[in-house]
C-alpha cells in the first residue's frame, strides 16, 4: 500500500499519536517531487471534527490530519472567494494585489502567481475549478499548462460532475514524467447545501426542508434578522444540511486522492488541503459569508503531509496568502523573499516579527469590515459604523467578548498597526495595473448567493 493509504489505515486504527510537530525544511532528504492543493469551499475549521467539531462530518480530512501536520490557527486574507484565492496564489493581501470586489474583477496579469512561478522551473501545471469565481475569465488561469472550470450547468446543486474525478486524475497521470502542481478547487460545501444520496440522510438532514438549505431562503434569512444565533431553530436546521453536504465533500476528497495515488506518486508529492474562506452560522448574527471578517468566516482548516511531515499540530498564527512562500521552499525552488508576497512559515514558528507576520482580512463590500489578527490579540473596525472591537485571542479565541471600550492601550496600538497595515497595501498596490472587470458567470454566481452581501442590514449591536 501506498504512504497515503497506510496513514488513513493507521489512522483509522488508532496507531499514529502527535508527535513532535516539525516539517519537512528540518527534515532530511528530497524535497517532494510534486504538489497537490485541494480547496474545499466555504469551510471554517470550526465545522471539521479534526478541530474538535462534536459532528463526524470529516472522517478522511481527519485522518490525513492524524498522519501530518495539522495549523490550528490558519486564516484567509478575505471572507469570500475572489479575493482570498488571489491571495492564495500570489501571496499578497487584497488591498495589494487590488481584486477586492465581491465580484466582477479580473487578476492582473502583473502579478505572480504560484503556478507561474512553478511552471517556470518545469512543473507541469493543472488546475480543476467548480467555482465560477475561479476561471479564466477572472484570471486564475495565468501559469496554468490546463486550467479546467467546469461550468455551473453541467451538474446539480454540489453534486460534482460526472467524471469530474477521473478527468483530474488523467491530467495528473499523464504527465508522470514530469514535477507536478494540481490545484483542484471543489465546491462542495458551499450554499446551496444539498448533499446527494446516500449522504443527504447525515445528520437528519432529508428531514430538514430542501429550500432551507438554499441561497435565497439563507439570504432572506441574513436581510431579515438583525441578529442570529447558533441557537436559533433556522440556524441549527442550516447546519444539518451544510454538515451533510460536508460528509460528502470530504467523501469526494478521499476519492480524489485515490485515483491520484493509483501510481503511488503520492508519496513524492506534497499535499494541501484548505478552503478559501469559512462560513458562519449565527456566531456573529449572520449566516454565509463574506458579510463580515470574523472567526468563523476567516478561520480555515489547514492541513499540509507529505514526505518529511511529522504527525503534530501548530497552533501560531499563520496565513493561507503564505502558502505560495511556504510551498516553493518545501519543494526547493525559491520564492520572491519581500514581505508583500507573502513568508514562508516551513520551519519552527517565531522566526518573524509578530507585528508583520499580522493577519490582515476583509470583509466584502464598497465599506468593508477589517480586522487584524496577531498571535494575542484581534482586532476589528467597521468602516460604516466605526465600531471598534478587541478580542484576546488567547482567553477568547471565539471573539465573543469585545474588549475595545475597557483596554485602550492596546486598541490604540492595533487600530495603529491596521492603519499602517492598510497604508503600505495601498502603497504596494500602487505599483501594479489596476484589476479589470468582467461580466462573466453571473448566472452562475447568483446560483450560488452571490450580489446579496451589500445588502444586509447593520447589525443591533452596530
Amino acid at each position: 500500500m501506498t504512504r497515503w493509504i497506510r496513514t488513513l489505515g493507521a489512522c483509522a486504527a488508532g496507531l499514529i499519536s502527535c508527535g513532535d510537530p516539525s516539517l519537512p525544511a528540518d527534515s532530511p532528504g528530497e524535497p517532494p517531487r510534486d504538489l497537490i492543493v485541494i480547496v474545499l469551499d466555504a469551510l471554517p475549521a470550526s465545522s471539521v471534527s479534526a478541530y474538535g467539531y462534536g459532528r463526524e462530518t470529516t472522517p478522511h480530512l481527519d485522518a490525513l490530519a492524524a498522519g501530518g501536520q495539522r495549523f490550528e490557527a490558519a486564516f484567509t486574507s478575505a471572507s469570500y472567494t475572489l479575493a482570498s484565492t488571489a491571495s492564495l496564489m500570489t501571496g499578497m493581501t487584497p488591498r495589494g494585489h487590488g481584486v477586492e470586489a465581491e465580484v466582477g474583477q479580473v487578476l492582473g496579469g502583473d502579478h505572480q502567481t504560484l503556478a507561474e512561478k512553478l511552471q517556470a522551473r518545469g512543473f507541469h501545471t493543472a488546475a480543476f475549478s467548480l467555482n465560477p469565481q475561479v476561471s479564466a475569465e477572472t484570471g486564475f488561469d495565468q501559469g496554468f499548462d490546463v486550467f479546467a472550470y467546469e461550468p455551473r450547468d453541467n451538474f446539480t446543486y454540489n453534486q460534482l460532475p460526472a467524471g469530474f474525478l477521473e478527468r483530474v486524475a488523467a491530467t495528473w497521470t499523464s504527465q508522470q514524467d514530469a514535477r507536478r502542481f494540481l490545484y483542484v478547487h471543489l465546491l462542495p460545501p458551499h450554499v446551496p447545501y444539498t448533499a446527494p444520496p446516500p449522504f443527504d440522510t447525515a445528520f437528519d438532514a432529508h428531514l430538514v426542508p430542501s429550500d432551507e438549505g438554499g441561497q435565497s431562503y439563507l439570504r432572506e434569512l441574513n436581510l431579515s434578522e438583525p441578529w442570529l444565533t447558533p441557537a436559533d431553530p433556522r440556524i441549527v436546521r442550516a447546519k444539518q444540511r451544510y454538515d451533510a453536504g460536508l460528509k460528502y465533500a470530504d467523501a469526494m476528497l478521499a476519492e480524489l486522492l485515490a485515483k491520484l495515488d493509483q501510481d503511488g506518486s503520492l508519496d513524492h508529492a506534497a499535499i494541501v488541503i484548505t478552503s478559501d474562506h469559512g462560513e458562519a452560522f449565527g456566531e456573529h448574527g449572520r449566516i454565509l459569508h463574506g458579510s463580515m471578517a470574523s472567526e468563523e468566516m476567516l478561520r480555515v482548516p489547514l492541513i499540509f503531509s507529505g514526505p518529511g511531515v511529522q504527525a503534530g499540530v501548530r497552533d501560531d498564527l499563520v496565513r493561507t496568502r503564505d502558502l505560495a512562500a511556504t510551498m516553493c521552499e518545501w519543494l526547493d525552488v525559491g520564492w520572491d523573499g519581500r514581505m508583500a508576497y507573502g513568508r514562508s512559515f516551513l520551519r519552527a514558528p517565531g522566526l518573524a516579527d509578530e507585528a508583520a507576520r499580522g493577519a490582515l482580512a476583509r470583509s466584502s463590500g464598497s465599506a468593508p469590515i477589517w480586522s487584524l489578527r496577531t498571535q494575542a490579540w484581534t482586532y476589528v473596525v467597521h468602516t460604516a459604523s466605526g465600531r471598534e472591537e478587541l478580542y484576546d485571542r488567547a482567553a477568547d479565541p471565539l471573539e465573543q467578548v469585545n474588549l475595545a471600550a475597557i483596554n485602550e492601550p492596546e486598541r490604540a496600538l492595533m487600530a495603529q498597526a491596521l492603519t499602517r497595515a492598510l497604508a503600505r497595501e495601498r502603497e504596494i498596490n500602487s505599483r501594479y495595473a489596476a484589476a479589470a472587470s468582467t461580466d462573466a458567470h453571473t448566472d452562475a454566481l447568483q446560483d450560488i448567493g452571490y450580489f446579496s452581501t451589500d445588502e444586509l442590514p447593520p447589525s443591533d449591536e452596530d
